[in-house]
C-alpha cells in the first residue's frame, strides 16, 4: 500500500474526479482543452485511490494539482492513497 497524502483541487477538478464529467474544461478552445484532459487523464492513471476529505477555504493564491490552474480562496482537499514511491 502506497503512502497518504492530501492534494487540493479546484471544484472543477473534484467534479471532474468524483462524476467523470470534464465539461468546465469545454471553456478552452479545443485543442487546449485536448491537451489539458489528456494531461488530467495521465496524472490521474497515475494516483491511486482518491478520496473527498473536505472543502476547506484556506485564503490566498494556490495551483489545482490536476489542471494546474491558479486559484483563490476555497478548494476541495482530495485524500489520496497514492501508488507514487516518496
Amino acid at each position: 500500500m502506497g503512502e497518504q497524502v492530501e492534494i487540493r483541487l479546484c471544484h472543477q477538478c473534484s467534479c471532474g474526479v468524483a462524476n467523470d464529467d470534464w465539461t468546465h474544461l469545454d471553456a478552452q478552445d479545443q485543442e487546449t482543452a485536448d491537451e489539458m484532459h489528456i494531461s488530467i487523464m495521465a496524472s490521474l492513471e497515475c494516483m491511486g485511490h482518491l478520496t473527498m476529505l473536505r472543502e476547506q477555504d484556506e485564503g490566498g493564491y494556490w495551483d489545482c494539482e490536476l489542471c494546474s490552474e491558479t486559484m483563490i480562496g476555497e478548494n476541495s482537499k482530495i485524500h489520496l492513497t497514492t501508488k507514487w514511491t516518496f
